[in-house]
């Protein structure tokens, strides 16, 4: 038999004759979907025997050069034309269609880490922020010229061979260096990357992840919205139950206004829209964007997957998109691996899922839900469970239905997750859950503690009844949440088991006093002048900030809006909570240099930047090899340089003693093509005059500048300009009718330079030009005025027919001459009955 898609099942029935599915019977016409898959099919297929399948296609002249092959899979995704499908049926098993690529969802525009509270982690942990792993993007390539992902881009012989700037965002928010600017700085910074074609909608081979030593890949892709368990799905889910330290990180889509399309979902508005059958895969992570202030961006796609678990798991900040939050989660998980990695721990996936998910912040409704899942990515929280070894694992067999933990939970607030790596379901199942485990907790009172439970039945979601606690046979995620201290037993009970034995791992945060910190200023941050800044707390879930105090200069009325008006080398906050936590950051207020080139020659440049007070130090940074190093100081707001063919400079400016803030924005100055002695050389006419501009630059390498212009036969000087000026400008009084050509010339003892040449077109307000008096149909002609006046231009043939009359409506007009033979014709120019022009013009072909 068969097994089809259900976004398919009725264009099936028309190309087969197979029975239509019976949830689908409503609503959709044959011709809708005939006319979604006219022509042709982006198709994977999963064959009974790969080879012969492979020998029919190269048969049907399919283009197997462009296709992917999966043998671990025995599958082939491959375009055909619908004609070229109907051959395959006897060979295949399961078929997945679809009618449009892989397409990215969104791409890094304002990078707000603090959200995620990753630099406050980095602060809190350095240890864990140490590098040398390898992690793989699914989408087009990086630039490996990039500055920020210098020697970090890896050759891939599964590679798409196109670079886009999307790839290059995703891998600057994992692994960049921060070369660029303070914002460029990666999660895992200093990661290797590898990238995959994200046409291949198959999971890569698994031989690649083991020879590259890859267990993070990020998918910040999507399609349409597909509400069903399909092939991409139970491929993700199989091999990562093949292979259980990688962990696949995908973005839930960009169709969070959209509805369902087929499943039970379907007439609920907004829901069930993710885009992409691989993202209902089981043992992924499927990641939600939210905003800065934690609230879900309207495109986000949601959950729940088709048979009600819950999607997306987390969410993190991506206000243009899904993209970036799934990147942040990958750049989190990346550096959680590493945490333990380097605590002696195994970092199986579902171990890195557990920590994520202990560590998230609850936002909207309280307890998971269908929009923001188990919650917000909170990388200082789930390093904290790292440390702590607040973590542990175990296996239940045939033979053993319980394995029992004790914990002595100190804290006000508590979040324990249990996960494991389920076994693939069957395609198109409509419930994918395999191996059913159940977590409880027993307090000193013998009260049973069970996980959050969603209500995931249409009625039920659209009544507002979400959520409730149980036992649950749908996630291989279950959450319970505690609010009293005390000696507690951990249950982790086998209700059903489909193999021999089942891993699964269990994380738990325990809220802490000392958590209680700034995520926003953090310690060592900078802040603009003049821009907003707002307040983000590493909060305790049953306490909240009461007051905030930054200084006695400083007139701040919590949670009010963050700005100050001047820059200040150190400021020092407080905040204090209803229950008395006391969080403590130093931060400093400055600019940010901005640079400007004054002149570039052949062996040297010179810069500036922005500033205001005198006597500040700065220091002169240049990327050599892989980072920025300082190369000098200078207390001028001007410096020159030796020309260089790969010359990336920044400027930072010394706030106190062994303190800077961040370096500028860094720019390439090879590729700045700037003159020696002028930046500007420019002219326009003004009246019956041309006025010309001139800015050369400071520090002049020259003794005098004239002023040249071009009488015909030779270059004859007009004007003088002054060399202390930097801009300055003359008035020519004197314009031919037509071109008129200029130059500046630079004098130095016996040498000359000389500025490009610069033609102002000039036309005396009684005059007007008709030009050229050659010209071919496609080019034609153009009338310019001297001082515009609404007139009629008429072209006549030899014979002195008429066969253009056109109203000139500007001073420069274009006259087209589209249709018009070769020879000779004459044009007149009235205005009213008076003709105030004439001559001849020439029409050759080409």
């Amino acid at each position: 038999m068969i097994r089809y898609h259900k976004i398919l099942s009725i264009l099936t029935l028309i190309l087969w004759g197979l029975p239509t599915h019976t949830a689908f019977s409503q609503g959709f016409a044959h011709d809708k979907l005939e006319k979604t898959f006219a022509t042709d099919f982006s198709v994977t297929l999963i064959a009974h025997d790969l080879s012969e399948l492979l020998e029919l296609l190269q048969r049907l002249d399919c283009d197997l050069e462009e296709s992917h092959i999966y043998e671990e899979f025995n599958a082939i995704n491959i375009d055909i034309t619908k004609d070229k499908l109907q051959y395959v049926r006897p060979y295949i098993s399961a078929f997945d269609l679809r009618s449009e690529k892989p397409h990215t969802e969104a791409f890094l525009s304002d990078y707000f880490p603090e959200v995620n509270a990753i630099q406050a982690a980095r602060l809190a942990y350095p240890k864990y922020f140490n590098f040398l792993d390898t992690l793989s993007l699914k989408e087009n390539e990086p630039d490996p010229s990039d500055i920020d992902l210098i020697n970090q881009i890896l050759p891939s012989t599964l590679g798409s061979g196109k670079m886009d700037n999307h790839a290059t965002e995703m891998s600057t928010i994992i692994a960049g260096t921060g070369n660029t600017f303070y914002s460029s700085i990666g999660i895992a910074k200093g990661s290797y990357l590898l990238s995959t074609d994200f046409n291949n909608l198959l999971p890569d081979p698994l031989s690649f992840f083991v020879e590259n030593g890859i267990h993070i890949q990020n998918h910040s892709y999507g399609l349409n919205v597909e509400d069903y368990y399909g092939i991409e799905a139970r491929a993700y889910d199989e091999q990562s139950y093949k292979y259980p330290t990688l962990l696949h990180v995908f973005s839930s889509g960009n169709k969070g206004e959209e509805n369902a399309i087929f499943s039970h979902y379907a007439q609920l508005e907004g829901y069930s829209n993710l885009t992409g059958t691989f993202k209902h895969a089981k043992n992924v992570l499927t990641v939600g964007a939210i905003d800065s202030f934690s609230n879900l961006i309207e495109v986000s796609s949601v959950g729940p997957a088709h048979d009600g678990r819950i999607k997306p798991e987390l969410v993190a900040y991506g206000y243009k998109g899904t993209s970036d939050a799934a990147a942040i989660t990958s750049g989190c998980a990346a550096v959680i691996r590493n945490g333990l990695l380097s605590e002696g721990h195994r970092a199986r996936s579902d171990l890195l899922k557990a920590i994520l998910i202990a560590g998230a912040d609850d936002i909207g409704t309280n307890g998971p839900d269908f929009r923001s899942g188990f919650g917000k990515v909170n990388l200082l929280k789930s390093l904290s469970i790292i440390e702590r070894a607040h973590h542990l694992s175990g296996t239940l067999d045939q033979e053993e239905d319980v394995a029992e933990f004790e914990v002595n939970v100190e804290a006000e607030h508590a979040r324990f997750v249990l996960t494991w790596i389920d076994p693939p379901g069957e395609i198109d199942t409509d419930r994918a859950l395999q191996n059913d485990l159940d977590l409880e907790m027993e307090d000193e009172t013998g009260k049973i503690h069970y996980p959050y439970q969603l209500n995931y039945l249409p009625s039920e979601i659209t009544s507002g009844e979400e959520i409730g606690f149980g036992r649950d046979s749908i996630n291989n995620i279950e959450m319970i949440s505690l609010n009293a201290p005390g000696s507690y037993k951990i249950r982790v009970i086998k209700n059903r088991l489909k193999t021999d034995q089942q891993a699964f791992s269990l994380a738990f945060y325990l809220s802490d006093p000392q958590d209680f910190t700034f995520i926003n200023p953090y310690d060592g941050s900078n802040i603009e002048p003049e821009k907003p800044v707002y307040l983000h707390f590493n909060n305790l879930a049953n306490d909240t900030v009461s007051n905030v105090e930054f200084g006695a200069n400083v007139d701040y009325t919590y949670p009010e809006t963050l700005f100050f008006l001047e820059e200040e080398a150190q400021v020092e906050g407080s905040a204090i909570t209803h229950n008395g936590l006391l969080a403590e950051v130093t931060f400093s207020v400055s600019k940010i240099p901005e640079i400007q080139v004054l002149w570039k020659c052949q062996d040297s440049i010179r810069i500036a930047w922005t500033g205001d007070s005198e006597g500040d130090l700065y220091q002169i940074m240049k990327l050599k090899g892989e980072v920025l190093e300082v190369i000098d100081s200078t207390v001028n707001r001007y410096y020159t340089l030796a020309n260089d063919n790969n010359l990336f400079v920044a400027i930072r400016k010394k706030l106190a003693e062994n303190l800077y803030g961040p370096h500028s924005l860094t720019i390439n100055l090879s590729n700045r093509n700037l003159n020696c002695f002028y930046e500007i050389f420019s002219g326009e006419k003004r009246g019956s005059s041309i006025e010309l501009f001139a800015k050369i630059v400071a520090l002049p390498f020259y003794d005098s500048v004239l002023v040249e212009k071009w009488s015909g036969e030779m270059w004859e000087e007009i004007a003088i300009l002054a060399t202390d000026e930097i801009e300055q400008s003359y008035i020519d009084h004197n314009p031919t009718s037509g071109v008129n050509r200029y130059r500046l010339v630079f004098k130095n003892n016996n040498n000359e330079n000389y500025s490009e040449e610069l033609e102002i077109f000039y036309v005396p307000e009684n005059e007007i030009i008709v030009l050229p008096t050659i010209s071919s149909p496609s080019q034609g002609f153009d009338v310019i005025q001297g001082e515009y006046r609404m007139l009629d231009f008429y072209l006549f043939d030899a014979t002195g027919r008429v066969v253009l009359k056109q109203v000139l409506l500007s001073a420069f007009d274009f006259i087209t001459l589209e249709g018009a033979s070769s020879g000779i014709y004459f044009y007149a120019i009235y205005n009213g009955k008076d003709r105030i022009q004439s001559g001849k013009l020439a029409v050759i072909g080409l």
